[in-house]
This record gives C-alpha cells, structure tokens and sequence, in this order.
C-alpha cells in the first residue's frame, strides 16, 4: 500500500512539474507568431554569475603547487519567451598560479535549453571560444554561443562573460534581446 502511495505521488508530481496538457506544436503557430515569441524580450533576461572557489584537483589539466581556482555557475540569458524560448548558460573552471596571478588553466562548457516541454525550438552548434586574455593573463573573456531552431526561423545567440585571476566574472555582453533571424 505504501509502494503504491509513494508511486502515485511521484507520477502526480511528474506530471504537475511537467506541465502535461500544457503541449504545443509548430503548427500551432504561423511563421509570423514564432518570430515574435521568438525575438521578443524576456523578463529578466540575464541571471547573476555565481562563482565560487575550488580545490584545484576539481579543474581538469595538471595541478601546480599553490594554485588558486575559481568554478563558475553562469546564469542563464534568455532570448523570446515560450513556446520560443532559447536560453545559453557557461560553466567555467580556471586557475591562476595565485590570486592576481597569472591564469594557469581554462575549461569551459556551454549548456542550452529551449523552455522544456513543449518547446517549438531545438538547439545544437554549442561553442566556446576566448575573445581576450586567457592563459598568461589575470583576466579571460570567452564568447559562448549555440544556434537555435524555431522552424522556419533559425537564430545565432551569444553571451560574453569576463572573469580575473581574483575570483570575479561579470556580462561583458549579448546579442542583445531580440535577435534577427540567423
């Protein structure tokens, strides 16, 4: 009985979570209706960075004695709102030979989603690249950015995020709210 209970209540709250009887399609939509969903401007569009400080066995790459390393938890930035939407976030690991000092080692991956289920739009294309600084240097700005898919629209978002050899990151910049079609 209590199997059961306990069975029910996980599939109960699957399903609220889930947002089931919430679906869409692309038919639902006209071309004209997706590219407004997909270029308007989201509601608190850029989340805050959080970073914080790692043993530096935690970094891939080989550890050096007195080494300081930061991981960043890059919050998400949205671009449209669902069924629409499109969203990029980096995740960073970097070390420094001490704090100030110069960066050491760099790792960085790119996460994306399009709203959950239901969503009209798909990803793939992830990349990471370092725009300025980087190893040798107290700073490193990477730009990491996807391409997304909202049938017939086909859009190239980006985010650009700054981070120092003290254990700071901060936006450097997007391609903005609303972006043109791809």
């Amino acid at each position: 009985m209590k199997i059961a209970l306990i069975i029910t209540t996980l599939v109960m709250g699957f399903i609220l979570v889930a947002g089931v009887g919430a679906s869409s399609s692309q038919s639902d939509y006209t071309p004209e209706q997706i590219l407004a969903l997909a270029t308007a401007p989201a509601d608190n569009s850029v989340e805050p960075l959080t970073v914080t400080k790692v043993d530096p066995s935690q970094v891939d790459g080989p550890v050096t004695p007195y080494e300081q390393c930061w991981h960043l938890e890059g919050g998400w930035k949205t671009w449209g709102h669902w069924p629409a939407e499109q969203k990029l976030r980096e995740v960073r690991d970097w070390c420094a030979q001490y704090v100030g000092g110069p960066q050491t080692r760099r790792v960085t991956h790119v996460l994306a989603g399009t709203g959950g289920w239901g969503s009209i739009c798909s990803w793939d294309n992830l990349y990471a690249y370092l725009v300025s600084g980087g190893n040798g240097y107290t700073w490193s700005v990477v730009q990491s950015g996807g391409h997304f898919y909202c049938k017939p629209w086909n859009f190239a978002n980006w985010i650009k995020i700054s981070c120092n050899t003290w254990g700071n990151c901060a936006w450097v910049d997007t391609n903005g709210p609303a972006s043109k079609p791809a």
